[in-house]
């Protein structure tokens, strides 16, 4: 019996190990834009970086409202090559804002998250 469990631990340790990690690197993945004048756009850049082998393609980039653009690569990323992804923020509607975008990759079935807060005034 003990066997048993030593050998289960054992497999499952395996399986952890064999998961690969993201192949790719943020400099940061959220932004304050603070205060912004409605109506006014304002815009942060993000930089990713492929550590991976391969080249990284970008597929998709999706928001919950209109408020928010995103700008991407839209050729693949050479392994050890680095990317902008520019993200802007404009409304007319005063308030606190945070929006979350997700960016689909090739790499990975998880998309890479970006939040963005902030408020608008009037």
């Amino acid at each position: 019996m003990v066997l048993f469990f030593a050998l289960l631990l054992g497999q499952t340790a395996g399986l952890a190990q064999d998961e690969p990690s993201a192949p790719f690197s943020m400099d940061r993945t959220a932004h304050d834009f603070g205060v912004i004048p409605a109506g006014k756009s304002t815009s942060t850049t993000f930089t990713l970086t492929n550590t991976g082998a391969s080249p990284l393609v970008l597929l998709e980039a999706r928001v919950a409202c209109n408020c928010v653009k995103v700008r991407w690569p839209r050729r693949p990323i050479a392994p050890g090559a680095s990317a902008s992804i520019e993200v802007s923020y404009r409304d007319n509607q005063p308030g606190a804002f945070y929006k979350i975008i997700d960016i689909l990759t090739n790499a990975n079935p998880e998309p890479i998250k970006i939040r963005v807060q902030g408020s608008v005034t009037k």
